[in-house]
């Protein structure tokens, strides 16, 4: 267990609500505590927090000297940005905390990586709201007090000083301001980065399943191949058989009689024919070439499944046939499903939906690895697809673990999951309904513990986006 200690330097005694505070009150001791257990259950143990001089004020371990000595050197020359720094124990991203546009400590992350990067993101936004929330108790626990203690008269200049602080305050929070619609940009960028990792990481977690499935129908046929190699040769051998036959015939020169050497030859021929089944090699030539075609086919179809799912922003919106869509992602994920589900389809006559074909596929990829990854040894999906009104639905049901009730309302909120550190981001579904809600269409999803979850997508026939790609004039207007 890392020792916790805090360093705190002199306050001097609170004179007035519009005072500038420090770090030991901005982020007192308190709150360092109750943020400890989240820290390290996000893997950053090695974290730490600086007074502006670059001296310890809290830290989940103790620091050694030399990294204090290399602490107290970086924050002379920190940027806004933070930095990296190489300590003795782990990697620690150095960030500058600022209040009123001055420093008051550093907050160091660590250990740091690219991929706590985001989290550490998360941390120093949710610490710098921390400070401005204390900031704004102390000053009401400074005036409330002052109010009961002062004068009339005492209030009156604090009215004033009031007014002044006011002004301050309001420039202040137009500063903020436009700081926030920076922040909230800054995230929309992350968050858009994010969720393009998500669909990479996808593609990378069932690049393998496609390599195994390209493999195994280039199998078969270089096995075929191989085969109509060695029958080739029978072949060969028997055509120089009759050669040579037809060449002792033309140079025996015998009336009615065949010479004992054409005899031979004819002999040799029969033979040959017998051992290498001849009527047999052209029958199975035949099925050879039909299974290496549809081998060709098969992989001819999977790498092109595969190329439309990796490029949709060269495709626009279109009317497409959802029952192919999903029959073209069970083709790319079946690697991921075969070995522990068995998928049972029931498709409808569903009329063509104006859709992006491409992110619909995405839909079915995320609620098909979903269902996979539910089931812990073997089971079932069921995929069953109608026409409801003026809508063509798609129900993907499993049967799995299922959700429990009081996680159903959450499962397509950002970043939630109930699954293993490492084993998902809480991306997936909120994509497929981003996806979904793109197109003006609903998804759903009803489960039981122990039963199995169903989700339920519907895609209207009608969409004013295809009118709008029609005409961009009349959509403007």
């Amino acid at each position: 267990m890392h020792s916790q200690k805090y360093i705190l330097e002199d306050d001097g005694g609170l004179e007035d609500f519009d005072r500038e505070y420090d770090i030991t009150q901005l982020l007192p001791p308190p709150l360092m505590e109750r943020g400890t257990y989240h820290l390290k259950g996000l893997g950053l143990d090695k974290s730490f927090i600086l007074h502006p001089d670059g001296k310890e004020y809290y830290s989940f371990h103790v620091l050694k000297n030399e990294d204090l000595a290399v602490l107290q050197e970086a924050v002379k020359n920190c940027p806004d940005k933070g930095m990296r720094l190489d300590m003795s124990e782990a990697p620690v991203r150095l960030y500058p905390l600022m209040h009123e546009a001055e420093t008051v400590g550093f907050l160091g992350l660590g250990p740091s990586n690219p991929e706590t990067r985001p989290v550490e993101i998360l941390i120093f936004s949710i610490l710098k709201e921390f400070m401005t929330m204390n900031q704004q108790v102390l000053m009401t626990m400074g005036l409330h007090g002052k109010v009961v203690e002062d004068t009339y008269k005492a209030l009156e200049r604090r009215n004033a000083m009031l007014e002044e602080s006011e002004q301050k305050y309001r420039r202040l929070a137009e500063t903020l301001e436009k700081e926030v619609e920076r922040k909230a940009e800054k995230i929309r960028k992350t968050q858009e980065m994010l969720l393009l990792q998500e669909k990479m990481a996808s593609i990378g977690q069932l690049a393998a399943g496609v390599a195994h499935e390209i493999n195994n129908p280039t199998g078969f046929i270089s096995s075929n191949l191989n085969s109509l190699k060695e029958y080739g040769a029978d072949f060969k051998l028997l055509f120089g058989k009759y050669r040579d036959l037809v060449k002792a015939i033309h140079d025996s020169h015998t009336g009615g009689r065949i010479p004992a050497q054409v005899q031979e030859k004819l002999d040799e021929v029969r033979k040959t024919e017998q051992d290498i089944d001849v009527d047999f090699l052209l029958d199975d030539i035949l099925t050879l070439v039909d299974e290496s075609m549809d081998g060709a086919d098969r992989i001819k179809k999977i790498v092109q499944d595969l190329k439309d799912f990796a490029h949709p922003e060269k495709h626009a919106i279109q009317y497409s046939d959802l029952n192919r869509i999903m029959d073209s992602t069970l083709n790319i994920v079946r690697n991921e499903l075969k070995y522990k589900t068995r998928v049972e389809r029931q498709y409808g006559n569903l009329d063509e939906v104006p859709c992006y074909p491409q992110q619909i596929g995405q839909v079915f990829m995320n609620l098909l690895v979903n269902a996979a990854q539910a089931m812990e040894s073997s089971g079932e999906i069921h995929i069953k697809t109608y026409m409801e009104e003026d809508f063509a639905v798609v129900e993907v049901r499993d049967t799995g673990a299922g959700i429990a009730k009081e996680n159903l309302s959450r499962i397509f909120d950002p970043f939630f999951t109930t699954k293993e550190v490492g084993q998902g981001t809480g991306l997936g579904l909120n994509v497929a309904y981003k996806i979904v809600d793109r197109h003006h269409g609903s998804i759903k999803a009803d489960s039981q513990l122990g039963q199995g979850t169903c989700f339920t997508i519907k895609i209207p026939k009608e969409n004013p986006d295809m009118e709008c790609e029609a005409g961009e004039e009349e959509c403007q207007n």
